[in-house]
């Protein structure tokens, strides 16, 4: 009888000892499948864009006080001349803070998120071509000279390869519009020799560099689903 009761007891620290195994192997499976974490990364506002634009370009004050004034003070266009030259000695303080401040800017990864169209898909390399080459920083005033996000290294981002029948379920579920939302990960591009920073009709251009693209599906509304049909990472 003694004998039973001990067999009994080794058996229950066994069964224990086998729960933990499993238990363990349910955690890290568990682990595996979760998607991976996002980095922290925010939006890069206008006047942050701008005041690293001013540092890397070097740009004449006066010029980039009248950008500023154009963007960021919309009073300014129907003052009169007393308070016209009180807001240019606003603007070049500010940008004078702000440039000094500009490397904290620099040093950070910014998201951005921009909604596209699919186009068609391409089947001698099995997957969807990725357009743009870049983005606008978002500024108050329509008329003053736009303020964009030009990607340095956008040839390696331009081509995403999805699975036939993953993208024939992409086709047939966004119907139309094959509208994805292209979330870019990205940093202010600093090693950009004879890079030209005036575009065409006056714009500014803020050179950066993508570290990943991760492309979503969206609902009927334009809004991002979890669906992701594709990551870019180079």
């Amino acid at each position: 009888m003694q004998k039973i009761i001990e067999n009994m007891k080794k058996l229950k620290h066994i069964s224990y000892f086998l729960m933990f195994i499993l238990l363990g192997s349910i955690f890290n499976s568990c682990r595996s499948l979760a998607p991976m974490p996002t980095p922290s990364a925010s939006t890069l506002g206008a006047r942050e864009a701008f005041f690293a634009f001013v540092k890397l370009s070097e740009k004449d004050m006066d010029a980039a006080v009248d950008f500023y004034l154009c963007a960021f003070n919309q009073r300014y266009r129907s003052a009169n001349e007393f308070d016209r030259r009180r807001y240019r000695s606003e603007a070049r303080r500010s940008i004078e803070d702000g440039v000094r401040n500009a490397e904290s800017i620099i040093s950070q990864a910014y998201l951005s998120n921009v909604r596209v169209s699919a186009g068609e898909y391409d089947f001698e390399r099995g997957g969807f071509h990725l357009s743009g080459t870049g983005f606008s920083f978002n500024v108050t005033h329509i008329l003053c000279p736009t303020l964009n996000a030009f990607f340095t290294n956008r040839e390696n981002f331009s081509f995403l390869e999805v699975e036939e029948e993953r993208a024939q379920t992409f086709i047939r579920r966004s119907n139309i519009t094959r509208t994805i939302l292209v979330r870019t990960l990205y940093v202010i591009d600093t090693d950009t020799d004879g890079f030209s920073f005036a575009l065409a009709g006056g714009g500014l251009a803020l050179p950066v560099r993508i570290q990943r693209i991760t492309v979503y599906e969206v609902d009927s509304q334009g809004n991002r689903t979890n669906r992701v049909l594709g990551v870019l990472e180079k």
